[in-house]
């Protein structure tokens, strides 16, 4: 039995030939819903939570810190609404719509934008992230 990363209520199995793709979509929307659905307040916590399912990687800290400084310097509060996972050969592409609100200004932005989450196996099979990157293709609306 696994247990994706803080939710013990989504239990799937694996076999001997590794992680399913039901379970690494999972994942990703778990990571994607904790990075990019956060507030001022909030990214400094999420951030720290993530980094419990990821590797010390020089190019994952990075990315950490400039989301903080983004987030917090700008007053931004956003969310994130997957529409499409895939498997893919250098990990695994996550586009959606990316909503974000600056300060106290009601009107939103929402673009389509897609990510790609780099990942790797860590001690007995604990899948660790190890890099988040944009991909630069969608459009806004």
């Amino acid at each position: 039995m696994l247990v994706p990363a803080l939710e013990p209520d989504r239990k799937m199995s694996i076999s001997s030939q590794g992680y399913h793709q039901t379970y690494l979509s999972e994942w990703a929307i778990f990571v994607m819903r904790n990075l990019f659905t956060t507030s001022p307040m909030e990214v400094e916590r999420q951030v720290a939570d993530l980094r419990v399912v990821s590797s010390a990687m020089t190019e994952l800290e990075q990315f950490f810190k400039e989301h903080i400084k983004y987030v917090q310097g700008s007053q931004i509060s956003s969310v994130f609404f997957p529409k499409k996972i895939e498997i893919v050969d250098q990990g695994i592409r996550v586009t959606g719509t990316f909503r974000y609100w600056f300060g106290e200004d009601q009107k939103d932005v929402a673009l389509e934008k897609s990510y790609l989450l780099q990942y790797k196996l860590g001690r007995r099979n604990l899948l660790l992230l190890t890099n988040v990157s944009e991909e630069k293709e969608p459009q806004s609306r």
